[in-house]
């Protein structure tokens, strides 16, 4: 989350100010968990006044006070020399001894109008202060970065609302938020992922109308997905230290694709109740029987797989994510 100072002229003292009651304010709600910023106003430094009415009266020039200060105390690019088949970068600056110090600046000249070199500490002074090392920026707005997490038992989607209500109480006229990177991407899908459910419903539709050419079976199969479904989102509703993020919807598509195979099996076994009633065979003597050998077998290996599917993709989402082993 960006904390964005947008329409006042507030020092960055203040802007720090308004980032940590933000900080403070967001690990009190229940949602969040360690909300956190790098921002700070604290790193010590110096800050350089340039006289320029006393370089006025020297016949100083303030350009070419500036740029002796940048030459010796930082480095000035002349050009580049080519010795020995290889280029070099040629740059001018003091030597390590005589930079390291603030005081330096009095060893430094410049050579007024008059040919005569007046040492820099004549005309320039310095005072140590505070600021931000580095002041960020995000869409053109001076901003800080705020991160943090969920609580356990709550979803990060529940975490973008607590900060935004937090915001919307906390920061002051002027200031303003943003969200970045992964937050960004799940406030822009919003409710997608109930059109990511229905197409997957609609592609399994579509699959079962393809194998058993027919519009209407298919529906019938599909009754129990909503069943295999409701272990998964019960469980989400009664263990607190579960969350409804992305990796349970994950869990949740993931069963809908395993629950299939179990489905199809299902249904043969259905098939071969309802198409050969009184036969008075058992389930495996019918192997031996030459006219249902393909059902069963087909109902074998259905029901193999679902197992075998279930146990693996278990496996697989576990080593990738222990959060997805709701699936």
């Amino acid at each position: 989350m960006q904390i964005e100072q947008r329409q006042t002229n507030d020092d960055i003292k203040t802007f720090e100010k308004v980032v940590n009651g933000f900080v403070a304010a967001a690990n009190k709600q229940p949602e969040i968990a360690g909300a956190f910023t790098f921002f700070s106003a604290h790193t010590p430094g110096y800050q350089v006044d340039v006289d320029r009415d006393k370089c006025k009266k020297l016949g100083l020039n303030v350009s070419d006070v500036y740029s002796t200060m940048q030459m010796y105390m930082g480095s000035t690019y002349i050009n580049q020399l080519t010795i020995y088949g290889r280029n070099f970068y040629v740059v001018a600056q003091a030597d390590s001894a005589f930079r390291s110090d603030i005081k330096d600046i009095g060893r430094y000249y410049a050579k007024n109008t008059a040919g005569e070199m007046i040492p820099l500490s004549t005309v320039v002074s310095y005072r140590i202060t505070e600021s931000a090392p580095l002041i960020p920026h995000f869409n053109i707005y001076r901003s800080a970065e705020v991160d943090g997490n969920a609580k356990q038992g709550f979803s990060s989607g529940q975490a973008i609302e607590a900060l935004q209500r937090t915001a919307q109480e906390n920061l002051p006229e002027g200031y303003g938020y943003e969200f970045s990177g992964l937050s960004l991407q799940e406030i822009k899908s919003g409710s997608s992922a109930v059109y990511i459910f229905a197409l997957s419903i609609v592609f399994v539709f579509l699959f079962l109308a393809a194998l058993y050419e027919s519009w209407s079976v298919p529906f019938s199969v599909l009754l129990a997905v909503p069943i295999g479904a409701l272990g998964a989102i019960t469980a989400l509703m009664l263990i607190p230290r579960l969350s409804n993020n992305v990796y349970a919807q994950i869990g949740l598509i993931t069963l809908i694709g395993l629950s299939i195979p179990a489905l199809l099996a299902g249904n043969l076994v259905a098939e071969y109740t309802f198409n050969y009633p009184g036969l008075g065979l058992l389930f495996f003597d019918s192997l031996g029987n030459e006219d249902y050998p393909v059902l069963v077998a087909y109902t074998l290996i259905a029901a193999v797989l679902t197992v075998l599917g279930n146990l693996l993709a278990d496996i697989a989402l576990t080593i990738a994510d222990p959060r997805i082993r709701l699936s």
